[in-house]
């Protein structure tokens, strides 16, 4: 139950207008509150409950599990308080503060409106959040959502004590799927680059309206260094991962000729997300230690060198770059940098994510040029072709 379609779905949310849920509960349908005139093989449906599948953001199973034959359904405002004629699209999304997990949803909206078939370029649908609790979804992201509909949002939640009754509904890919594309994807090492990424990137702009400049021959390669200096303005207050010595690594830039530096702080009250895209679009080789901003790889134009500064041990940030289809680089030398522990809580005692870092000036220098080296390459083939 990672996807699935549904005609004449029947909602019956009354029962749940005053509940309190504790967080990660799934399972708020009863018997007879979900479900549609059709006959239900409820063996089957069982035999979706596996360790692999089972789980909020990997399967459906916890809320279609008891989806029941409703044998007086007639979809009409008689048995319906809500009547929705367009389609459907539900998700159950990841973390709205943190572009990295986002982007999971967005990417696996844009895979499910091309399995669906029918909508994957018409915007006249409803996209329903599958969120229930009393709190705020956060996301810092919602300019996303004008490229794949033109309606607002509906929370699950906006629907509590009502007959809700849906023509045509999809349940959308999920982003923490085993083995799904993006999140928990098992790359081998020889596969580099696929069109499903590339074309979510395109897409993505496209419908944002956000172009790459042209470049001439003997323009300077564009770097974009991001940084990491001040206190997070969201969830999480506490900012770690900064580099200790970015003054000292960007005079390294600048003193490099043929480049271009642009040092940025992806602040939301600063500087949209849409003006973040621009700059990434025009980006030749982009800079940042591991951290969410990092997922702007996305959006950079074909040929362009990411320059993870240090991966803090995980792949996340080259699978996807190998996803995309761009170079990436990290910090491999440990003898060459300084890790400065940020906290005392022993159960991050070797979890680098909570550490700040100081590079070596010289050995950034040796693999700025790389990462320099690497673009004027792709560079050069793309001229040839």
């Amino acid at each position: 139950m990672q996807f699935c379609k549904a005609q004449n779905l029947f909602l019956d949310l009354r029962s749940h207008y005053s509940r309190h849920y504790p967080d990660h509960k799934q399972d708020i349908f009863s018997e007879n509150e979900i479900g549609g005139d059709c006959d239900v093989y409820s063996s089957a449906i069982s035999r979706q409950e596996t360790p692999n599948v089972d789980g909020g953001l990997r399967s459906w199973f916890p809320e279609l599990k008891t989806f029941s034959k409703i044998s007086d359904y007639k979809q009409n405002h008689s048995n319906c308080d809500i009547v929705i004629n367009k389609p459907v699209v539900f998700m159950k999304l990841d973390q709205g503060e943190n572009m990295y997990h986002h982007m999971c949803d967005f990417l696996n909206l844009y895979m499910s409106l091309h399995v669906n078939g029918s909508i994957a370029f018409d915007r006249d649908f409803i996209i329903v959040n599958w969120y229930w609790l009393k709190r705020d979804y956060v996301d810092f992201f919602t300019d996303s959502w004008q490229v794949f509909t033109e309606h607002p949002i509906v929370y699950l939640r906006d629907w509590f004590g009502k007959r809700v009754c849906i023509r045509n509904a999809i349940f959308s890919l999920l982003p923490r799927m085993i083995q799904g594309i993006y999140y928990n994807t098992q790359l081998g090492e020889e596969c580099v680059g696929t069109g499903l990424v590339k074309s979510f990137s395109q897409f993505f702009l496209h419908r944002l309206k956000i172009e790459e400049d042209k470049r001439s021959a003997n323009k300077p390669i564009r770097v974009t260094y991001l940084t990491r200096r001040s206190y997070n303005s969201g969830i999480r207050q506490q900012m770690y991962r900064r580099v200790m010595n970015d003054d000292e690594l960007i005079d390294v830039i600048r003193q490099t000729p043929g480049v271009r530096v642009q040092v940025v702080e992806f602040k939301r009250d600063e500087m949209t997300f849409l003006d973040q895209l621009i700059l990434m679009r025009n980006t030749d080789i982009f800079i940042a230690v591991h951290g969410a901003g990092l997922t702007h790889l996305l959006f950079l134009p074909d040929g362009a060198v990411v320059f993870e500064l240090y991966d803090c041990e995980s792949i996340c940030f080259r699978d996807l770059a190998r996803l995309r289809g761009l170079r990436h680089l990290t910090w491999l030398d440990s003898s060459k940098m300084t890790k400065h522990k940020r906290t005392n809580n022993t159960n991050y005692e070797n979890n680098y994510r909570y550490y700040d870092f100081t590079f070596d000036k010289d050995e950034f220098r040796r693999l700025f040029l790389k990462a320099a080296s690497l673009f004027s390459q792709a560079t050069a083939v793309h001229n040839e072709l």
